[in-house]
């Protein structure tokens, strides 16, 4: 079976197990999950009730399922109930919740595809990650990024309808773009050290232990020259 078919089947599983769980009355359990993959269904509500300018419900409910980002984890880690669905789906769903909603507002600003590009990058380095089985973790600066680009989202969908001033909008674009490209190099670093540290495994010896391969010498060797610093 194929990585990224394992990959699915176990999120479908999952998910599903979650969804069971929470109708069979864990709520408490499952609830922080469902608050997270709310947000995937963000888009087919949103981008329709834009389309036909209903703007105080547009703007309502970008606010409230922007609001599921701070809800889950909060309510995950105060009722004890942190998974590791929870991550993984957290991670996936930011994207398609802020993704959707930038290329859909950047058919009126397309300098908002910038972050577009940012935001791809950034998944697809975790997706490699995941799919190396390395577990990526969130770093702190990801997170102010995440509400900084949520709070873009926001203002700019309430400037279609209603006059936001634009040394606010483009301030908050600015902090956004800054925060995006630190977090890129952050999570970058952290690939490139999984990566070079899967490299330089030490090689086992041989069974009699009398035996030690060329490539074991020159990692040790390197390995107390760096310790001697």
């Amino acid at each position: 079976m194929s990585r990224t078919k394992e990959l699915w089947i176990k999120y479908y599983n999952e998910l599903k197990q979650s969804i069971k769980a929470f109708f069979h009355g864990d709520f408490k359990g499952q609830f922080p999950n469902m608050l997270t993959f709310s947000r995937m269904l963000a888009p087919i509500v949103i981008i329709p009730l834009a389309l036909f300018r209903l703007h105080n419900l547009t703007i309502m409910f970008t606010i409230l399922f922007a609001m599921t980002d701070a809800f889950d984890g909060y309510l995950a880690r105060k009722w004890n109930v942190v998974s590791a669905l929870g991550k993984d789906l957290d991670a996936f769903v930011d994207k398609i919740f802020a993704v959707t909603l930038l290329v859909a507002i950047s058919l009126i600003y397309p300098i908002l595809l910038i972050l577009v590009v940012f935001e791809f990058i950034i998944a697809v380095i975790n997706g490699i990650e995941t799919y190396k089985d390395n577990k990526p973790k969130t770093i702190i600066i990801g997170k102010f990024k995440t509400i900084a680009l949520s709070m873009l989202i926001i203002l700019f969908m309430m400037n279609v309808y209603f006059d936001v001033p634009n040394y606010i909008l483009y301030t908050i674009f600015a902090i956004t773009v800054v925060l995006q490209v630190f977090t890129t190099l952050g999570y970058l670093d952290i690939y490139l050290k999984n990566n070079h540290n899967r490299k330089i495994k030490i090689v086992p010896q041989e069974s009699n232990g009398k035996v030690m391969t060329k490539l074991n010498e020159v990692l040790l060797h390197e390995k107390d020259h760096k310790k001697s610093k």
